[in-house]
Protein backbone atom coordinates (compact mmCIF):
# COMPACT_ATOMS: atom_id res chain seq x y z
CA UNK A 1 0.00 0.00 0.00
CA UNK A 2 1.18 3.41 -0.85
CA UNK A 3 0.75 6.35 1.53
CA UNK A 4 0.16 9.75 1.03
CA UNK A 5 0.98 11.20 4.58
CA UNK A 6 -0.75 14.31 5.92
CA UNK A 7 1.26 17.78 6.24
CA UNK A 8 0.32 17.32 10.10
CA UNK A 9 1.99 13.94 10.10
CA UNK A 10 5.14 14.17 7.81
CA UNK A 11 7.18 15.58 10.64
CA UNK A 12 6.47 12.79 12.98
CA UNK A 13 8.76 10.28 12.93
CA UNK A 14 6.60 7.24 14.15
CA UNK A 15 4.05 8.14 11.15
CA UNK A 16 7.14 8.12 8.70
CA UNK A 17 8.37 4.69 10.18
CA UNK A 18 4.60 3.38 9.81
CA UNK A 19 3.77 4.73 6.67
CA UNK A 20 7.34 3.05 5.18
CA UNK A 21 5.98 -0.33 6.55
CA UNK A 22 2.65 -0.19 5.47
CA UNK A 23 4.03 0.06 2.25
CA UNK A 24 5.06 -3.79 2.45
CA UNK A 25 1.16 -4.35 2.99
CA UNK A 26 0.12 -6.29 -0.39
CA UNK A 27 -3.62 -6.83 0.98
CA UNK A 28 -3.74 -10.10 0.66
CA UNK A 29 -5.75 -10.53 3.69
CA UNK A 30 -3.52 -14.23 4.70
CA UNK A 31 -3.71 -12.29 8.42
CA UNK A 32 -7.12 -12.35 8.68
CA UNK A 33 -6.86 -16.21 8.70
CA UNK A 34 -4.97 -16.59 11.88
CA UNK A 35 -6.11 -13.37 13.50
CA UNK A 36 -8.08 -14.11 16.74
CA UNK A 37 -9.68 -11.10 16.85
CA UNK A 38 -11.08 -11.34 13.15
CA UNK A 39 -11.88 -15.03 13.79
CA UNK A 40 -13.88 -14.25 16.88
CA UNK A 41 -15.66 -10.49 15.27
CA UNK A 42 -15.91 -11.60 11.53
CA UNK A 43 -15.26 -7.72 11.09
CA UNK A 44 -12.76 -6.69 8.98
CA UNK A 45 -11.89 -3.57 10.78
CA UNK A 46 -11.28 -5.86 13.65
CA UNK A 47 -8.59 -8.05 11.69
CA UNK A 48 -5.14 -6.87 10.89
CA UNK A 49 -5.67 -5.74 7.28
CA UNK A 50 -8.75 -3.35 8.20
CA UNK A 51 -6.46 -1.72 11.24
CA UNK A 52 -4.22 -1.14 8.86
CA UNK A 53 -5.81 0.62 6.48
CA UNK A 54 -7.39 2.57 9.49
CA UNK A 55 -3.95 3.55 10.04
CA UNK A 56 -2.87 4.67 6.60
CA UNK A 57 -6.60 6.55 6.23
CA UNK A 58 -5.69 8.44 9.97
CA UNK A 59 -1.87 9.19 7.84
CA UNK A 60 -3.74 10.29 4.86
CA UNK A 61 -5.82 12.76 6.74
CA UNK A 62 -9.16 10.92 5.98
CA UNK A 63 -11.51 11.24 8.46
CA UNK A 64 -11.68 8.72 11.32
CA UNK A 65 -14.50 8.11 14.38
CA UNK A 66 -14.58 6.33 18.17
CA UNK A 67 -15.22 3.24 16.20
CA UNK A 68 -11.71 3.59 14.34
CA UNK A 69 -9.88 3.79 17.60
CA UNK A 70 -12.75 0.88 19.07
CA UNK A 71 -11.30 -1.48 16.39
CA UNK A 72 -7.47 -0.54 17.38
CA UNK A 73 -8.33 -1.58 21.07
CA UNK A 74 -9.97 -3.96 20.14
CA UNK A 75 -6.41 -5.81 18.93
CA UNK A 76 -4.44 -8.53 21.05
CA UNK A 77 -1.02 -7.60 19.48
CA UNK A 78 -0.20 -11.18 19.86
CA UNK A 79 1.71 -11.06 16.42
CA UNK A 80 0.06 -14.15 15.03
CA UNK A 81 -0.09 -11.80 11.64
CA UNK A 82 3.50 -11.57 11.50
CA UNK A 83 3.98 -15.10 11.79
CA UNK A 84 1.38 -15.81 8.70
CA UNK A 85 1.98 -12.78 6.38
CA UNK A 86 3.83 -14.06 3.00
CA UNK A 87 5.41 -10.05 2.19
CA UNK A 88 6.88 -9.91 5.99
CA UNK A 89 4.79 -7.20 7.50
CA UNK A 90 5.90 -6.34 11.05
CA UNK A 91 2.10 -5.23 11.83
CA UNK A 92 2.94 -4.78 15.72
CA UNK A 93 5.04 -1.97 14.78
CA UNK A 94 2.46 -0.40 12.52
CA UNK A 95 0.21 -0.67 15.20
CA UNK A 96 2.72 0.51 18.08
CA UNK A 97 2.63 4.02 16.02
CA UNK A 98 -0.15 4.61 14.71
CA UNK A 99 -2.30 4.08 17.86
CA UNK A 100 -0.94 6.50 19.98
CA UNK A 101 -1.41 9.07 16.52
CA UNK A 102 -5.10 7.61 16.59
CA UNK A 103 -5.54 8.37 20.68
CA UNK A 104 -4.59 12.29 19.79
CA UNK A 105 -7.48 12.25 17.35
CA UNK A 106 -10.24 10.20 18.98
CA UNK A 107 -10.34 10.77 22.58
CA UNK A 108 -12.47 7.55 24.81
CA UNK A 109 -15.27 8.19 26.62
CA UNK A 110 -14.46 9.05 30.66
CA UNK A 111 -15.00 5.76 32.15
CA UNK A 112 -12.74 3.83 29.83
CA UNK A 113 -9.87 6.30 30.15
CA UNK A 114 -10.61 5.93 33.96
CA UNK A 115 -10.10 2.59 33.93
CA UNK A 116 -7.21 2.55 31.92
CA UNK A 117 -5.86 5.18 34.39
CA UNK A 118 -5.81 2.88 37.19
CA UNK A 119 -4.62 0.41 35.58
CA UNK A 120 -1.71 1.97 34.74
CA UNK A 121 -0.90 3.03 38.51
CA UNK A 122 -2.38 0.31 40.59
CA UNK A 123 -1.19 -3.00 38.69
CA UNK A 124 2.43 -1.58 39.27
CA UNK A 125 2.11 -0.16 42.59
CA UNK A 126 2.78 -1.45 46.31
CA UNK A 127 -0.32 -2.09 46.96
CA UNK A 128 -1.55 -4.37 44.48
CA UNK A 129 0.06 -7.64 46.70
CA UNK A 130 -2.45 -6.62 49.54
CA UNK A 131 -5.29 -5.61 47.17
CA UNK A 132 -4.70 -9.15 45.23
CA UNK A 133 -5.47 -11.07 48.98
CA UNK A 134 -8.37 -8.72 49.92
CA UNK A 135 -9.90 -9.37 46.23
CA UNK A 136 -9.85 -12.66 46.86
CA UNK A 137 -11.95 -12.82 50.24
CA UNK A 138 -14.57 -10.34 48.63
CA UNK A 139 -14.51 -12.49 44.74
CA UNK A 140 -17.98 -12.63 44.73
CA UNK A 141 -18.75 -9.40 44.76
CA UNK A 142 -16.68 -7.94 41.96
CA UNK A 143 -17.60 -7.97 38.41
CA UNK A 144 -16.88 -11.12 36.42
CA UNK A 145 -14.84 -9.32 34.53
CA UNK A 146 -12.68 -8.38 37.37
CA UNK A 147 -13.07 -12.13 38.95
CA UNK A 148 -11.76 -13.42 35.99
CA UNK A 149 -8.38 -11.56 36.24
CA UNK A 150 -7.73 -12.89 39.78
CA UNK A 151 -6.05 -16.12 40.57
CA UNK A 152 -7.50 -19.35 41.88
CA UNK A 153 -7.54 -19.71 46.10
CA UNK A 154 -6.15 -22.93 45.21
CA UNK A 155 -2.38 -22.07 44.62
CA UNK A 156 0.61 -24.18 43.93
CA UNK A 157 2.81 -24.43 46.06
CA UNK A 158 6.67 -26.02 46.15
CA UNK A 159 6.88 -28.72 48.64
CA UNK A 160 8.08 -27.76 51.90
CA UNK A 161 10.96 -30.66 51.68
CA UNK A 162 12.55 -28.99 48.83
CA UNK A 163 15.55 -26.88 49.43
CA UNK A 164 16.31 -24.17 47.79
CA UNK A 165 20.10 -25.26 48.25
CA UNK A 166 19.60 -28.74 46.53
CA UNK A 167 22.02 -29.17 43.95
CA UNK A 168 22.81 -31.21 40.63
CA UNK A 169 24.84 -34.62 41.09
CA UNK A 170 25.87 -33.61 37.51
CA UNK A 171 28.84 -31.63 38.40
CA UNK A 172 30.19 -31.76 34.70
CA UNK A 173 27.49 -28.85 33.11
CA UNK A 174 29.13 -25.62 32.94
CA UNK A 175 27.80 -23.14 35.91
CA UNK A 176 26.20 -19.46 35.15
CA UNK A 177 25.70 -16.75 37.44
CA UNK A 178 21.83 -15.74 36.29
CA UNK A 179 20.19 -12.19 36.97
CA UNK A 180 16.75 -13.33 37.64
CA UNK A 181 13.76 -10.55 36.46
CA UNK A 182 10.73 -11.52 38.67
CA UNK A 183 8.53 -8.98 36.30
CA UNK A 184 5.98 -6.81 38.27
CA UNK A 185 2.17 -8.27 38.76
CA UNK A 186 4.30 -12.27 38.74
CA UNK A 187 5.38 -11.21 42.41
CA UNK A 188 2.20 -11.08 43.15
CA UNK A 189 -0.19 -12.96 41.36
CA UNK A 190 2.00 -16.01 41.09
CA UNK A 191 4.95 -15.43 43.10
CA UNK A 192 5.52 -19.50 43.34
CA UNK A 193 7.08 -19.04 39.37
CA UNK A 194 9.85 -16.69 40.93
CA UNK A 195 10.43 -19.67 43.55
CA UNK A 196 10.23 -22.52 41.02
CA UNK A 197 12.79 -21.09 39.11
CA UNK A 198 15.73 -20.31 41.84
CA UNK A 199 15.38 -24.04 42.70
CA UNK A 200 15.47 -25.42 39.33
CA UNK A 201 18.54 -22.70 38.66
CA UNK A 202 20.01 -23.63 41.34
CA UNK A 203 19.72 -27.05 40.55
CA UNK A 204 21.23 -26.63 37.42
CA UNK A 205 24.15 -25.90 38.40
CA UNK A 206 23.73 -22.12 38.75
CA UNK A 207 23.99 -19.54 40.69
CA UNK A 208 20.79 -16.58 41.01
CA UNK A 209 20.42 -13.41 41.61
CA UNK A 210 17.57 -11.42 42.19
CA UNK A 211 17.10 -8.38 40.27
CA UNK A 212 15.59 -6.76 43.29
CA UNK A 213 15.58 -2.93 41.80
CA UNK A 214 13.75 -3.82 38.84
CA UNK A 215 10.54 -2.16 37.72
CA UNK A 216 7.95 -3.36 35.49
CA UNK A 217 9.74 -4.33 31.71
CA UNK A 218 7.42 -1.57 30.17
CA UNK A 219 4.98 -3.97 28.41
CA UNK A 220 2.02 -3.02 31.13
CA UNK A 221 2.42 0.92 29.65
CA UNK A 222 3.33 0.51 25.95
CA UNK A 223 0.24 -1.59 25.66
CA UNK A 224 -2.12 1.00 27.10
CA UNK A 225 0.07 3.41 24.83
CA UNK A 226 2.10 5.85 27.67
CA UNK A 227 5.17 6.17 25.90
CA UNK A 228 6.59 8.28 28.16
CA UNK A 229 6.06 6.11 31.08
CA UNK A 230 6.96 2.97 29.71
CA UNK A 231 10.29 4.81 28.60
CA UNK A 232 11.23 5.93 32.20
CA UNK A 233 10.83 2.24 33.56
CA UNK A 234 13.54 1.10 30.55
CA UNK A 235 15.83 3.83 31.74
CA UNK A 236 15.36 2.46 35.28
CA UNK A 237 16.15 -1.00 34.25
CA UNK A 238 18.73 -0.39 32.27
CA UNK A 239 20.85 1.59 34.52
CA UNK A 240 20.29 -0.96 36.91
CA UNK A 241 20.91 -3.97 35.33
CA UNK A 242 24.07 -2.47 33.98
CA UNK A 243 25.59 -1.89 37.41
CA UNK A 244 24.29 -5.09 38.66
CA UNK A 245 25.92 -7.24 35.31
CA UNK A 246 29.36 -5.72 35.95
CA UNK A 247 29.22 -6.52 39.46
CA UNK A 248 28.17 -10.10 39.51
CA UNK A 249 29.45 -10.95 36.49
CA UNK A 250 26.17 -12.45 34.69
CA UNK A 251 26.13 -14.24 31.88
CA UNK A 252 22.58 -14.51 31.35
CA UNK A 253 19.53 -11.86 32.42
CA UNK A 254 17.00 -14.16 32.22
CA UNK A 255 12.66 -13.46 32.60
CA UNK A 256 10.44 -16.42 33.22
CA UNK A 257 7.69 -14.42 31.70
CA UNK A 258 7.65 -14.98 27.85
CA UNK A 259 5.71 -11.08 27.65
CA UNK A 260 9.11 -9.55 29.65
CA UNK A 261 12.05 -11.68 27.82
CA UNK A 262 10.05 -10.40 24.81
CA UNK A 263 9.77 -7.00 25.84
CA UNK A 264 13.01 -6.19 26.98
CA UNK A 265 14.22 -7.49 23.49
CA UNK A 266 12.53 -5.00 21.86
CA UNK A 267 14.47 -2.06 23.73
CA UNK A 268 16.45 -1.23 21.47
CA UNK A 269 13.08 0.11 19.46
CA UNK A 270 12.02 2.64 21.87
CA UNK A 271 12.22 6.08 20.72
CA UNK A 272 14.11 8.57 23.43
CA UNK A 273 17.10 6.62 24.51
CA UNK A 274 20.45 8.20 24.89
CA UNK A 275 23.37 6.60 22.79
CA UNK A 276 25.09 5.77 26.04
CA UNK A 277 21.62 3.73 27.19
CA UNK A 278 21.37 2.27 23.16
CA UNK A 279 25.21 0.88 23.85
CA UNK A 280 23.83 -0.79 27.08
CA UNK A 281 20.81 -1.75 25.63
CA UNK A 282 23.06 -3.91 23.30
CA UNK A 283 24.44 -5.66 25.54
CA UNK A 284 21.61 -6.60 27.89
CA UNK A 285 20.01 -7.58 24.51
CA UNK A 286 22.68 -9.62 24.02
CA UNK A 287 22.68 -11.89 27.20
CA UNK A 288 18.66 -11.78 27.57
CA UNK A 289 17.37 -15.13 27.89
CA UNK A 290 13.36 -16.41 28.17
CA UNK A 291 13.86 -19.19 31.07
CA UNK A 292 13.39 -21.42 27.86
CA UNK A 293 16.10 -21.00 26.20
CA UNK A 294 17.91 -22.11 29.44
CA UNK A 295 16.34 -25.94 29.43
CA UNK A 296 19.10 -27.16 27.44
CA UNK A 297 20.73 -26.75 29.98
CA UNK A 298 18.72 -27.49 32.47
CA UNK A 299 17.93 -30.73 31.10
CA UNK A 300 21.51 -32.10 30.84
CA UNK A 301 21.92 -31.20 34.60
CA UNK A 302 18.76 -32.75 35.60
CA UNK A 303 17.87 -35.33 33.32
CA UNK A 304 18.28 -38.22 36.13
CA UNK A 305 16.95 -36.14 39.14
CA UNK A 306 13.63 -35.38 37.65
CA UNK A 307 10.75 -37.87 38.72
CA UNK A 308 8.20 -38.23 36.34
CA UNK A 309 4.47 -38.76 37.13
CA UNK A 310 2.17 -41.04 34.98
CA UNK A 311 -0.18 -38.06 33.83
CA UNK A 312 -0.61 -36.48 30.57
CA UNK A 313 -0.01 -32.61 30.16
CA UNK A 314 -0.08 -29.98 27.86
CA UNK A 315 1.51 -27.14 26.73
CA UNK A 316 -0.12 -23.79 25.93
CA UNK A 317 2.46 -21.64 23.84
CA UNK A 318 1.75 -17.96 24.93
CA UNK A 319 1.70 -15.73 21.71
CA UNK A 320 4.83 -14.05 22.92
CA UNK A 321 7.23 -17.34 23.09
CA UNK A 322 5.66 -18.53 19.61
CA UNK A 323 4.91 -15.56 17.35
CA UNK A 324 6.98 -12.88 18.89
CA UNK A 325 10.07 -14.32 20.17
CA UNK A 326 9.91 -16.96 17.54
CA UNK A 327 10.52 -19.68 20.17
CA UNK A 328 8.89 -22.87 18.77
CA UNK A 329 8.81 -26.12 20.18
CA UNK A 330 11.60 -26.05 22.56
CA UNK A 331 9.48 -26.80 25.83
CA UNK A 332 7.75 -29.66 24.14
CA UNK A 333 11.04 -30.83 22.51
CA UNK A 334 13.18 -31.10 26.40
CA UNK A 335 9.37 -31.99 28.01
CA UNK A 336 9.29 -34.88 26.25
CA UNK A 337 12.80 -35.82 26.25
CA UNK A 338 12.85 -35.45 30.09
CA UNK A 339 10.04 -38.76 29.73
CA UNK A 340 6.87 -36.39 30.09
CA UNK A 341 3.27 -37.44 28.64
CA UNK A 342 3.30 -34.14 26.92
CA UNK A 343 1.15 -33.95 24.19
CA UNK A 344 2.69 -31.31 21.53
CA UNK A 345 -0.17 -30.78 18.86
CA UNK A 346 -3.62 -29.80 19.07
CA UNK A 347 -6.14 -27.33 17.17
CA UNK A 348 -5.78 -23.67 17.04
CA UNK A 349 -2.43 -23.84 18.89
CA UNK A 350 -1.43 -20.75 17.22
CA UNK A 351 -4.04 -18.68 18.19
CA UNK A 352 -3.66 -16.30 20.97
CA UNK A 353 -5.69 -17.12 24.60
CA UNK A 354 -7.35 -14.02 24.94
CA UNK A 355 -5.48 -12.55 28.15
CA UNK A 356 -2.68 -10.03 26.36
CA UNK A 357 -2.03 -7.95 29.53
CA UNK A 358 -4.31 -5.72 30.15
CA UNK A 359 -6.56 -6.92 27.30
CA UNK A 360 -8.83 -9.67 29.63
CA UNK A 361 -10.19 -6.11 32.07
CA UNK A 362 -10.77 -4.24 29.01
CA UNK A 363 -12.21 -6.53 26.34
CA UNK A 364 -13.94 -9.09 28.84
CA UNK A 365 -16.12 -10.28 25.65
CA UNK A 366 -13.89 -11.30 23.14
CA UNK A 367 -11.01 -12.48 25.79
CA UNK A 368 -13.69 -14.71 27.39
CA UNK A 369 -14.53 -16.15 23.64
CA UNK A 370 -10.90 -17.13 23.33
CA UNK A 371 -10.50 -18.65 26.64
CA UNK A 372 -13.02 -20.64 26.02
CA UNK A 373 -11.84 -21.68 22.88
CA UNK A 374 -8.02 -22.43 23.82
CA UNK A 375 -9.77 -24.51 26.97
CA UNK A 376 -12.22 -26.51 24.58
CA UNK A 377 -9.46 -27.13 22.55
CA UNK A 378 -6.23 -28.04 25.46
CA UNK A 379 -9.40 -30.30 26.96
CA UNK A 380 -9.36 -32.33 23.85
CA UNK A 381 -5.70 -33.77 24.45
CA UNK A 382 -7.20 -35.42 27.69
CA UNK A 383 -4.64 -33.62 29.51
CA UNK A 384 -4.48 -33.82 33.45
CA UNK A 385 -2.21 -30.53 33.36
CA UNK A 386 -2.10 -27.50 31.48
CA UNK A 387 1.59 -25.96 30.66
CA UNK A 388 2.42 -22.46 29.74
CA UNK A 389 4.97 -19.98 29.59
CA UNK A 390 3.53 -16.96 30.70
CA UNK A 391 1.72 -14.98 33.66
CA UNK A 392 -1.14 -13.20 32.03
CA UNK A 393 -1.64 -16.79 30.08
CA UNK A 394 -1.95 -18.62 33.75
CA UNK A 395 -4.16 -16.22 35.41
CA UNK A 396 -6.62 -16.07 32.30
CA UNK A 397 -6.93 -19.77 31.93
CA UNK A 398 -6.80 -20.51 35.30
CA UNK A 399 -9.62 -18.31 36.38
CA UNK A 400 -11.39 -20.67 34.05
CA UNK A 401 -10.06 -24.19 34.25
CA UNK A 402 -10.56 -27.12 36.42
CA UNK A 403 -7.34 -28.17 35.90
CA UNK A 404 -4.42 -26.73 37.26
CA UNK A 405 -2.67 -24.30 34.73
CA UNK A 406 1.10 -23.96 35.57
CA UNK A 407 4.43 -22.28 34.47
CA UNK A 408 6.40 -25.24 33.54
CA UNK A 409 9.29 -24.46 35.49
CA UNK A 410 6.38 -25.02 38.49
CA UNK A 411 6.50 -28.39 36.97
CA UNK A 412 10.26 -29.48 37.42
CA UNK A 413 10.39 -27.59 40.48
CA UNK A 414 7.17 -30.14 41.69
CA UNK A 415 9.12 -32.97 40.21
CA UNK A 416 12.86 -32.62 41.65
Amino acid sequence: MHVNIDGNYKDKTGAKLASELIRKCVHCGFCNATCPTYQTLGDERSGPRGRISIIKDLMEGKPTSTDSLHHLDQCLLCRNCETTCPSGVQYSKIYEHGKPLMENIEKRRFWPRLIRSILKKFLLSKSFHISIFIANLFKFVLPKNLRAFLPNKKRYTIPNNVSLNKKSKNSNTKSYNILLFRGCVQKSLKPTINTATELVLNAANCKTFIATDSVCCGALEGHLSDKTAKLKRVKENISHWKSTIQKNKIDFLVSTASACSYEIKDYLNIDGLSEDEKKSVRDIIKITRDISELLPQIYESLKNTIKIKEEKIAFHPPCTLQHGLKINGLVEKYFTDFGYNIETQFPEKHLCCGSAGTYSILNPKVAGELGDRKLANLNQTGCKQILTANIGCITHLQSKSDKPVKHWIEKLAEDL
